[in-house]
């Protein structure tokens, strides 16, 4: 999409939207601090796939190094957000 000036919560909302999306977990229930792994159940595959979403969803791109220090559903919003802001 485009690089628009998005707040933070903007931000969050569609990267929830993008894991509601891939693990079929209700929006709602997605929480900013919430583990990917251990609290979604998200798997290396399910992973890789919503971040090409997200990439998509944004129009940017996150380095695999990147990739390895996301946690948390948090971790992908700050992500973004800095991304954005830098591009």
């Amino acid at each position: 999409m485009t690089k628009e000036k998005l707040t933070k919560e903007e931000i969050e909302t569609r990267v929830k939207q993008v894991i509601a999306s891939v693990t079929n977990i209700e929006e709602k229930k997605i929480k900013s601090n919430l583990h990917l792994q251990n609290d979604l159940g998200v798997d290396s595959f399910t992973a890789i796939e919503m971040i090409y979403n997200a990439e998509d969803e944004f129009g940017i791109n996150i380095s695999d190094e990147e990739l390895l220090k996301v946690t948390t559903v948090d971790d992908i919003v700050n992500i973004v957000k800095q991304k954005i802001q830098h591009e």
